[in-house]
């Protein structure tokens, strides 16, 4: 059954996400497609970290694996791994049992995108560093701080956005997440594309009223799951992405075809004159360029001679033209 659906996905985006339709995704001005997403929801593409009880797949490690490559070769610019992975796995996480309801059916539906918005300027790579503050205000949260680089935070409806409730900058208790609306008020988004392509933006919050996910102060365990669960999918990607670069059998053989054409003309070549500038001595046992010569010829038949591997190649050339 996983390898049926990793075949069953690659069919997908080789049919539906091919170079030439991803090219006209990358170049709207959304810089994702809204009709794929919801494709990838039918096929149980956004569930694959949804509990059981909200109609999912968790934890479906080898499923979202296989996925992950897929998407890797693919090249998606959809919000997958932001919003279906980390932001799926943070609300599971997090999440009250109402909360899980309310958010991830939706989610898992592709009816509501979800992305972490943690990263900020001074903090690096660091999960624990959080500037961005919460405090209590008009009956509820508040948030004041800014958020790097939130990957697909121009196509999300939540931001899961990380703020410090107690501690110090650099401590990994007292840290809590909250979901914001994007088109909320106190929310400014700087947009951009990321050097791939990808919609991202800065995130400015001031006083921006969010929702607390689980507990407060106590969600960096949380955070650690599921930028770990990311971590994995992001390897994964890229080992369908190295999979995507290697030539099919049909690249390889033109350009092996191309390879041998041009050896075997140097062998000829540099055999011959090497010969020549030797005069008769050029072609005796006593001396190494005769031997050089001589394997140089056999080198240049070797498993077809120049004139096969150009009749090869031609052909080649013709049938990659006819696709």
């Amino acid at each position: 059954e996983q390898q049926q659906l990793g075949d069953m996905v690659q069919r997908f985006f080789a049919e539906q996400y091919g170079f030439d339709a991803r090219r006209k995704i990358l170049e709207s001005r959304e810089g994702w497609s809204r009709e794929i997403w919801s494709k990838m929801a039918e096929l149980g593409l956004l569930s694959l970290q949804v509990p059981e009880e909200q109609g999912g797949m968790a934890p479906a490690v080898v499923e979202t694996l296989l996925t992950a490559t897929a998407t890797g070769a693919a090249m998606l610019l959809e919000p997958w791994v932001s919003s279906a992975i980390i932001g799926t796995v943070l609300i599971r996480e997090l999440g009250s049992a109402q909360q899980r309801e309310e958010m991830l059916v939706p989610m898992a539906a592709g009816e509501r995108i979800a992305v972490p918005a943690h990263f900020e300027p001074a903090a690096r790579y660091d999960l624990h560093r959080v500037a961005t503050s919460a405090r209590r205000g008009g009956g509820g949260w508040v948030l004041k701080g800014r958020k790097s680089v939130v990957l697909h935070a121009p196509a999300a409806d939540l931001l899961l956005v990380s703020a410090r409730t107690s501690g110090a900058a650099d401590e990994a208790t007292g840290i809590s997440v909250f979901a914001v609306p994007r088109e909320g008020p106190g929310v400014a988004l700087s947009q951009y594309r990321t050097l791939d392509g990808v919609c991202a933006a800065d995130v400015e919050l001031a006083d921006a009223p969010g929702t607390l996910i689980g507990a407060d102060g106590t969600a960096f365990a949380a955070l650690a799951t599921a930028f770990d669960q990311g971590l994995a999918v992001r390897c994964a990607e890229a080992v369908g992405a190295l999979q995507a670069t290697e030539p099919s059998r049909r690249e390889r053989r033109r350009a092996l075809a191309a390879a041998k054409v041009v050896v075997g003309n140097a062998c000829r070549y540099v055999g011959q004159e090497a010969v020549q500038l030797h005069g008769g001595m050029g072609v005796t046992d006593e001396i190494a360029v005769s031997h050089l010569f001589r394997r140089l010829t056999a080198l240049e038949m070797a498993l077809g001679d120049t004139a096969h591997h150009l009749e090869q190649f031609v052909a080649a050339s013709a049938q990659a033209e006819g696709t």
